[in-house]
């Protein structure tokens, strides 16, 4: 699986809308910034940066390896950004 900051978004986008997620208020895709890492420490982060006032959803590719990983990891960090 190639890990792209547009595939983190559309993951998102999918948790967005199945329950627990999408009965809570989540911040929109223009609110977050996605990014791919090569972290071998965590699978992924959670970080609001308060200089920019954006969320930080950090997805480490040399960790995540398949989708179902992924996805997993970030619902992780969704329920800490929320």
């Amino acid at each position: 699986m190639k890990l792209t900051p547009a595939a983190l978004e559309s993951i998102y986008i999918m948790l967005c809308n199945v329950k627990p997620f999408s009965g809570w208020k989540l911040p929109s895709t223009a609110e977050i910034v996605f990014i791919v890492s090569n972290q071998e420490d965590a699978l992924g982060t959670y970080l609001f940066n308060d200089e920019t006032e954006m969320h930080e959803i950090t997805i480490s590719k040399a960790k995540n390896g398949w989708l179902e990983t992924t996805i997993k990891t970030m619902a992780h960090e969704v329920i800490h950004m929320k």
